[in-house]
């Protein structure tokens, strides 16, 4: 008779077998067994225990095998050599894995079954093993000689055929949880049936995948239905995977919070992956001549292609790429480059490196809209390239016809070019240079508007979200508030950190104003440091081309709080020289603090000052105090000097409402005032006092009912005056009463004094007096109307002829 193997190391085998070819395709342990199986083993009994009853019955108890890559024990086996059954209670196996320098390469043969092996059945078969996320747990059975039967909660047949194994298997995805940590979220069922002569593997897969995935990002819903293939020679450790006839499809949820910043003309809807050439695979690569990945929306399509993709050893991975999208409006991006990626596993701490080279990009749209911007003829040419380790470089030139926020503000001719880089864990430092042919806001009543507008700015980026910038702008011309504005230069810093933006801007005009800027948060400080006075005269003379300032300084301070907009504001205009229309104005001096809240200003008292004003009479050391009350601008305690004399009034409200005013004067010296009409041969003395009642409107002022009386005694004296000779020659019969004038001492004057608002004064006068040569009394009433602003202005063009008369002379 024969000699038997021993029993139990060809059940051992059998069950190995059986494992490793249904697996085989999905897990490296199954593989690793495989190849183990196919040697030449050395398999050694650690120890047995077992029982013979009679007359046919054989229990083994408990037995131990060791092999070098793995420890086999088994329990409770029992064998009834009458039916020639064997069942067994529980099978552990130890996979420990080692290194072997044993050549692995098989050849097909030719697979036969011994007729004494008994039929099998395990209750319960475990593996463990560090290539498995958890052990592997499955009942066996035997429905025919040739038939195995292994339920793992899926289900695999097996069946030796024409010296071949055959193998059907109904299976899930989520049955691959073997060989990860967490479960797989997708469920699909899959159909596999495969063939095995030793050396060649094939197996053919039909899959039906419909699940919706809510771990994923956007819950979308993935769907695959039809068949793949994989193929594999043992011998050499090739392969060849052809997925052509499987494509697979992911939707997003139609309210995605990942894709709402993404327009809705842009927006991918659907997802379609397809290899359409065979997959390569070896011991040490795996290869992909072509695959590419659509995305589809309802405007727009999106096309990634990857080349030649090649994985080494599961380690490292590259491709060539070709990306490119068609959208609404004519809008196009092109982008190809090189993608890599390899994980260092040197050390324990496994260690991720990737790469992106990108040196031809190019987009152009002929309409954008991003929310309220809208952007024409855009397109840019730029590069890209990212390193883990060496960082981020990117750069190129744009262009846009147009763009425009909302219905406020539109920029025209846009042209730039940028670059960034520096590293991802870092700093990423940058430069962009940016033209603008011309700047629109319309957000105010008065449009604002800037012509060639060129700035250069330097970015600093770090990756824990703070950055800092600087810069300079340059404006060749524009329009601010509708005031002209020539060319302004401005330089720029500020810095972001904590979601809060600090920065300092400072304007210089040619005419040397300078003005700075400070932001932080939603504060603003604004200011004029000290600075001469003309450099604003471009600006005033906007406002009156009358304006005519010669020294003098200024400066001004604003706090600007955006939140409550709220400003709180000082103006300092000190030693002001210069002239208004035909005024001249002599030290000017005024420093306001004043408040706008709520759409109500508030000025505090603040002193007024002014040594002259002429307007063809001097009023000298002017004083006032500006201050608010109720919203209206008030001057209180107006007082100054005219004539040698004082006057004052109590209060003017500076606004166009109509209003009413009282000028008081006194000590008035009666020569100044009789030297306006600038006659020769006239001599007035004395002190003059009144009341002049101004009534204020927009249409001008005027003098209502007005009066001026002597303070004291005076004289009149009337010698060789042609003007007043040719009256009393014409008019022989006044004669006598015209001479009492030429020498009188008066005792009293009372008159009436109005004025309209086109400048006509009207002046009644009485006097008396006495005339000591002729020793007679005398009562006078004069009446006189003249246009006073003509006869001002005739004075300062008088004085302004002489001043050039003179100074040809001085020249001379």
């Amino acid at each position: 008779m024969k000699k038997r193997p021993p029993l139990l190391i060809i059940i051992a085998l059998i069950v190995l077998l059986a494992l490793s070819l249904s697996w085989w395709s999905r897990d490296r342990l199954a593989a690793s067994l495989a190849n183990t199986l196919l040697q030449k083993q050395e398999i050694v009994i650690d120890h047995l225990r077992w029982g013979y009853s009679y007359p046919a019955t054989l229990v083994i108890n408990t037995v131990q095998l060791e092999h070098p890559q793995a420890t086999i024990n088994m329990a409770k086996l029992s064998y009834d050599m009458t039916s020639n059954e064997l069942v067994v209670d529980n099978i552990d196996i130890q996979h420990h894995p080692v290194e072997s320098s044993v050549d692995n390469k098989t050849t097909s043969g030719s697979w036969s079954l011994p007729q004494w092996l008994p039929q099998l059945s395990v209750h319960q078969l475990a593996i463990s093993s560090p290539w498995l996320k958890k052990p592997f747990k499955a009942r066996l059975s035997q429905q025919r000689s040739n038939e195995l039967i292994i339920d793992a909660g899926w289900q695999a047949r097996i069946s030796l055929k024409q010296h071949q194994l055959h193998g059907a298997i109904r299976w899930q995805l989520s049955d691959l949880a073997l060989m990860f940590e967490q479960p797989m979220p997708l469920n699909a069922l899959l159909e596999t049936t495969f063939d095995f002569d030793g050396q060649y593997f094939q197996s053919q897969h039909h899959i039906e995948l419909a699940d919706t995935v809510e771990e994923w990002p956007c819950s979308p819903l993935v769907e695959a239905s039809g068949n793949f293939d994989f193929n594999y020679n043992i011998a050499n450790n090739q392969g060849l995977a052809l997925l052509n006839k499987l494509p697979i499809t992911v939707t997003p949820t139609p309210h995605c919070a990942l894709l709402d910043s993404v327009p809705v003309s842009l927006r991918p809807t659907k997802a379609t992956l397809n290899i359409d050439t065979p997959i390569s695979i070896d011991d040490q690569t795996v290869y992909l001549t072509h695959a590419s990945l659509q995305l589809q929306g309802s405007e727009c399509h999106y096309l990634l292609e990857l080349k030649k993709l090649v994985m080494t050893e599961m380690r490292t991975i590259e491709s060539h790429y070709q990306l490119s999208m068609n959208g609404p409006h004519t809008t196009h991006l092109q982008s190809e480059g090189e993608l890599s990626a390899s994980t260092d596993n040197s050390n324990s701490n496994s260690n991720t490196h990737w790469q992106i080279n990108s040196p031809k990009n190019h987009f152009d749209t002929a309409h954008l809209h991003l929310n309220d911007i809208k952007a024409d003829k855009l397109s840019s040419t730029f590069h890209f390239s990212a390193d883990d380790s060496k960082g981020l470089s990117i750069g190129g030139q744009y262009s846009a016809a147009s763009l425009q926020q909302g219905k406020t503000l539109k920029l025209s001719g846009i042209s730039g070019n940028f670059d960034l880089s520096g590293s991802l864990a870092g700093e990423l430092k940058g430069l962009v240079n940016n033209r603008i042919a011309d700047l629109t806001d319309y957000s105010q009543a008065e449009t604002t508007s800037l012509q060639a507008v060129n700035s250069k700015l330097n970015l600093n980026l770090k990756a824990n979200g703070s950055a800092r910038f600087d810069g300079k702008t340059a404006i060749r011309s524009g329009k601010i508030m509708g005031y002209k504005l020539g060319s302004l230069r401005i330089t720029h810093a500020g810095s972001w950190s904590d979601n809060q933006l600090a920065s300092n801007h400072q304007f210089t005009t040619p005419a040397g104003l300078e003005l700075t800027l400070q932001q932080h948060e939603q504060k603003l400080l604004i200011q004029l440091p000290r600075q001469g006075i003309l450099g604003i005269e471009p600006f005033l003379s906007q406002i009156d081309s009358q304006f005519d300032l010669s020294s003098g300084w200024m400066a001004a301070k604003a706090n600007v709080d955006l939140a409550s907009m709220q400003i709180d504001s000082s103006l300092k205009l000190v030693n002001i020289n210069g002239h208004y229309q035909d005024y001249e104005i002599e030290n000017f001096n005024f420093r306001p603090k004043f408040q706008l809240k709520n759409n109500k200003l508030d000025v505090s008292p603040s002193p007024l000052s002014l040594t002259r004003l002429s307007v063809g009479v001097d009023i000298t050391q002017l004083h006032t105090i500006i201050g608010s009350r109720d919203g209206n601008i008030e001057a209180r305690n107006i007082i100054g000097q005219v004539f040698d004399g004082h006057f004052q009034v109590p209060l003017l409200t500076i606004d166009s409402h109509p209003q009413q005013a009282i000028i008081e004067a006194y000590q008035i010296d009666a020569s100044k005032l009789i030297s306006l009409e600038q006659q020769s041969g006239i001599t007035v003395s004395g002190r003059l006092r009144g009341q002049l009642p101004l009534h204020i409107s927009p249409a001008g002022v005027e003098i209502k009912d007005g009066y001026l009386v002597n303070q004291g005694q005076g004289s009149l004296r009337i010698e060789n005056n042609a003007a007043f000779d040719g009256v009393k020659a014409q008019q022989q019969e006044l004669g006598h009463i015209l001479s009492l004038l030429e020498h009188l001492d008066f005792t009293a004057i009372d008159s009436q004094v109005n004025l309209s608002t086109e400048g006509w004064l009207s002046l009644k006068m009485q006097i008396q007096g006495y005339n000591a040569p002729q020793a007679q009394q005398v009562n006078f009433n004069y009446h006189h109307e003249e246009n006073i602003f003509t006869l001002m202005k005739a004075m300062r063009m008088g004085d302004i002829i002489e001043d050039q008369v003179i100074q040809g002379f001085e020249d001379k």
